[in-house]
């Protein structure tokens, strides 16, 4: 499955949310998390420019963008559930929204490539 519109925007208003909930205390894993929550924000405005609907995929190149999305939905969930106590929070927080990052990057890639292989 690829994300709809509609599954792209629910992730993008919860990437939003999570982004501006308050995280740690200055620390460098503040600032770990912050540049990991703009990056993310930044990769999800990046794929709402590709019209996913509108490309011809490969059966392969579709089961890959459903993994990648699956395993961001994931993470995803993993953020929303994370406990709101700060010490051993922060460092889970930040591992988490790194990778999902690097998922938003792959997705990006592979979405880009996509889109410049149809002549997008």
């Amino acid at each position: 499955r690829v994300w709809s519109g509609w599954s792209l925007a629910a992730a993008a208003a919860l990437a939003g949310v999570l982004l501006l909930r308050p995280a740690g205390d200055g620390s460098g894993l503040h600032a770990q998390l912050a540049q990991a929550k703009r990056q993310s924000a930044t990769l999800e405005q990046q794929l709402e420019r590709f019209n996913v609907d509108s490309l011809v995929l490969s059966g392969r190149a579709a089961a890959m963008l459903a993994e990648l999305e699956d395993r961001i939905t994931a993470i995803d969930r993993d953020l929303a559930r994370a406990p709101r106590n700060r010490g051993a929070r922060d460092a889970a927080l930040v591992e988490l929204w790194e990778e999902r990052v690097d998922l938003m990057r792959e997705l990006v890639n592979v979405r880009a490539t996509r889109a410049r292989y149809v002549g997008l």
